[in-house]
């Protein structure tokens, strides 16, 4: 059954979906496909606010009506195939992929043990997107965990998945899945990662290589530490780096090997280049689950750390009871390496406000000088980057030093 749409002339159905929402885009699509060089401004930002709202609004109702197809066995009794194929049907300007996602999610959500993102999902709060990638990430935890631990994994994804980025929500993930899972899984799983290790080369276009390199996240984690600070901006004086992202990283990562290939044998391997690895002492030594942390966010499980201390090129930052850095070594004129450490772990990289350096890269500040009475301990040290050390003493700035950071 049809009704006459109010003040256009298309027709449409006669259902709930069809109301409010189907008017309210009617009168965006009006207003903006008629002069719209006469919308102001602001007028364009509120209209894509609504639009927003609305397609939120329409996703919500999408998955509503998804889960109630499939309550009802529409896909069954129409003859498709599947749900999936019975939803992208209906909905042909979605790709079979989206509509896999809400059905997804939309089964999901009708499960009592998925209470939170159902709930998350009603409120609009979390998108299909991010739904399906919360549940793809509940998948690697579920097998684990019981029903009370199930739903507060869910708690902890939901918003990350909200406000945090793809890797965030990764980096917890894992997190979750090595206290949960057994000690024999997180071997295999280690194992698995590093027997899938690779590197390939091709002939490219215009006479170029390509390389393919697949890591395990030990690999992971020296890569990063060696690229990390070589692959950001240069610009050169005024001009700005033209670079893009993906020739830094090149250029870093060859830079690193070129270093490497011209080093003399014997010769010690800079200390900007070594990986730093944090974690609690009583995780160490296996008395709780978990994983250890560089400073650029890889994850090594604790067997791992243990046999890369006895042979690879990594300092340990062992944390105690309450998270404060152990043995930061006697006061001299300059930081100690174990004073470094504490430094790095605290300050997370330069301090000077904007600066973005990691700490591998910066100096320890005194921030009262050593001439002036300054003494060498964790309150008078600040991580500064060389060009802003430069700037600090310049300029004779100074900073407020606590157990928690430099401002």
């Amino acid at each position: 059954m049809f009704e006459p749409c109010r003040g256009i002339s298309r027709c449409r159905p006669a259902t709930p979906v069809a109301g409010a929402r189907a008017d309210a885009l009617d009168c965006l699509d009006r207003a903006l496909t008629q002069d719209t060089w006469r919308v102001p401004e602001p007028g364009l930002g509120q209209a894509l606010a609504q639009l927003d709202a609305l397609r939120r609004g329409i996703e919500r109702l999408t998955l509503a009506v998804v889960a109630d197809a499939d309550q009802r066995g529409s896909a069954t009794t129409s003859g498709a195939s599947s749900l999936t194929d019975w939803v992208a049907g209906h909905c042909p300007s979605l790709a079979v992929r989206e509509a896999h996602q809400l059905v997804t999610v939309a089964t999901a959500c009708a499960m009592p043990c998925h209470g939170p993102l159902a709930e998350a999902v009603r409120a609009g709060t979390l998108p299909a997107r991010k739904a399906a990638q919360v549940l793809s990430a509940l998948a690697q935890v579920r097998p684990f965990v019981d029903a009370q631990d199930y739903e507060a994994d869910q708690h902890i994804l939901i918003p990350l998945a909200v406000s945090g980025t793809d890797r965030e929500l990764t980096l917890a993930t894992r997190h979750l899945v090595a206290c949960a899972a057994p000690e024999r899984d997180t071997a295999a799983l280690a194992a698995a990662q590093h027997q899938s290790r690779a590197q390939h080369e091709r002939p490219g276009a215009g006479g170029v290589s390509e390389f393919t390199w697949r890591l395990d996240p030990e690999g992971a984690a020296f890569v990063h530490a060696a690229i990390s600070a070589l692959g950001g901006p240069a610009p050169e004086g005024e001009a700005p780096d033209t670079r893009s992202p993906a020739q830094r990283r090149s250029d870093a990562l060859l830079t690193v090997l070129q270093r490497g290939m011209a080093a003399a044998d014997g010769v010690p391997v800079s200390a900007k280049t070594k990986v730093v690895i944090t974690l609690p002492f009583n995780r160490l030594r296996g008395q709780v689950r978990g994983l250890a942390t560089t400073l650029t966010d890889d994850q090594l499980t604790p067997a791992c750390v243990r046999r890369l201390a006895c042979e690879a090129d990594i300092l340990p930052m062992v944390l105690g009871s309450a998270g404060e850095p152990l043995d930061l070594g006697r006061t001299t004129r300059l930081a100690t390496p174990a004073q470094r450490l504490a430094l790095w772990h605290r300050d997370g990289g330069c301090t000077y406000p904007g600066c973005s350096i990691p700490p591998t890269w910066c100096e320890a500040h005194h921030v009262t000088h050593w001439c002036d009475g300054g003494p060498t301990d964790q309150t008078n040290l600040a991580l500064l980057c060389g060009r802003h050390h430069t700037l600090v003493h310049e300029r004779g700035l100074t900073a407020t030093v606590t157990a928690f950071g430099v401002t």
